[in-house]
C-alpha cells in the first residue's frame, strides 16, 4: 500500500479543515470501502482524516416524525435498534443482507453512503424512505435529498470538504408497510443483482393503492428510484396485469452492464421478476396490518 498521511480529529468542524487543505484527502469512519480500494491499489488519497472518534456521531433516535442515524452508527446498530424495527423495519430487513457480522460492526452509515457502492443493499431501502443526507462543509452544514445525492458509479455530490453528519429518515405514515428482496447466488459476500425495496399504503378500502415507493440496486451505474412506476401504482389495485405492467416499465427504465456471469438480459429478467415478488408482499403486509387493526 502506498504511504499516505494520517489524522485523527475531535471534531467534523476540524475534519473539514483539514479536507479543505488539500485535494486527494479522504475521511475514514469504518474504513471498509476506502481501504479495500487502497489495498488493491485502486485509489491512492495523499491523506486519510479518521473521525471514529468524534462523540455523539452514532445516534439512532426518533423526534418530531423523524429517525436521525448518526454517521458513525454502524450496519450492526441500525439493523438491531430498536427504533429501526418499530418504525423503519424495511431498513433493518436490507442491512440483514449486507455481507456479514463482523463487516457490519465496523461498517458505518455515513461511509457506506460516501462509497456509493451501485450494488448497496442500504441504498433502496433509504431510497424508498426519502432519506436525506445532513452534510457538514466548509460553507456550514446542508441537506441532500438522497434520490440527488448519487451521481455516477461510486461518485455522489458530496464536495472534497463535506463530510457527512447524519442520515435524516421521515418515518411511514401509519398503515404503510414495505420489503426488501434481492437475487443472489451466495449469501455472505454476494452483491444485489438487483435488490429491490418497496413500499406500500392503501386507501381506507384497505386495496387500493394510495402510495407506492419503488428503489432498486445492481442495475445501472447508481441505486435508483423508479417514479414512473410509482405513479402507475397510484390507484390501481393488486393484480397480475398491473405486476406485469410495472415490471415492465422498470425493465425499460434500468441500464444495467454485463458483469461476473451476469448478461444486461439476465439482469433485466431479474429485476422484474424481484420487483413483482417485492411489490406481492409490501402489498400483502399492508393488508395483514389493516386487518389486524380493523
Amino acid at each position: 500500500m502506498q504511504s499516505f498521511d494520517y489524522y485523527e480529529v475531535k471534531t467534523l468542524r476540524e475534519a473539514v479543515e483539514i479536507l479543505s487543505s488539500g485535494e486527494e484527502i479522504r475521511v475514514l469512519a469504518g474504513g471498509c470501502g476506502i481501504l479495500l480500494l487502497m489495498k488493491q491499489k485502486v485509489y491512492f488519497p495523499q491523506a486519510l482524516v479518521n473521525i471514529k472518534k468524534i462523540p455523539g456521531l452514532n445516534h439512532i433516535r426518533s423526534e418530531n416524525g423523524e429517525v436521525r442515524i448518526g454517521t458513525l452508527s454502524t450496519l450492526n446498530e441500525v439493523k438491531t435498534s430498536y427504533i429501526i424495527q418499530e418504525k423503519i423495519p424495511i431498513l433493518s430487513e436490507a442491512l440483514e443482507y449486507v455481507a456479514m457480522d463482523r463487516i457490519r460492526n465496523m461498517a458505518t452509515m455515513g461511509g457506506t453512503l460516501a462509497h456509493a457502492d451501485p450494488n448497496s443493499d442500504v441504498a433502496p431501502a433509504l431510497l424508498a424512505l426519502e432519506a436525506k443526507v445532513k452534510v457538514l462543509g466548509r460553507d456550514g452544514e446542508k441537506e441532500i435529498p438522497l434520490d440527488s445525492f448519487f451521481q455516477n458509479y461510486y461518485e455522489t455530490t458530496l464536495q472534497s470538504t463535506d463530510v457527512i453528519k447524519e442520515i435524516i429518515l421521515p418515518a411511514p405514515s401509519s398503515g404503510i408497510q414495505g420489503t426488501y428482496a434481492r437475487f443472489q447466488v451466495r449469501k455472505a459476500m454476494d452483491k444485489p443483482m438487483p435488490g429491490v425495496a418497496v413500499l406500500v399504503g392503501l386507501e381506507e378500502d384497505g386495496k387500493t393503492i394510495r402510495l407506492a415507493r419503488i428503489a432498486l440496486s445492481g442495475v445501472g451505474n447508481t441505486p435508483i428510484r423508479l417514479k414512473e412506476a410509482e405513479e402507475f401504482l397510484k390507484g390501481k389495485e393488486d393484480h397480475p396485469e398491473a405486476q406485469e405492467k410495472m415490471a415492465s416499465m422498470v425493465k425499460e427504465k434500468i441500464d444495467p452492464v454485463t458483469e461476473y456471469h451476469y448478461s444486461v438480459e439476465y439482469k433485466r429478467e431479474m429485476a422484474g421478476i424481484f420487483i413483482k415478488r417485492a411489490f406481492a408482499e409490501a402489498y400483502r403486509r399492508t393488508i395483514s396490518l389493516g386487518r389486524k387493526r380493523s
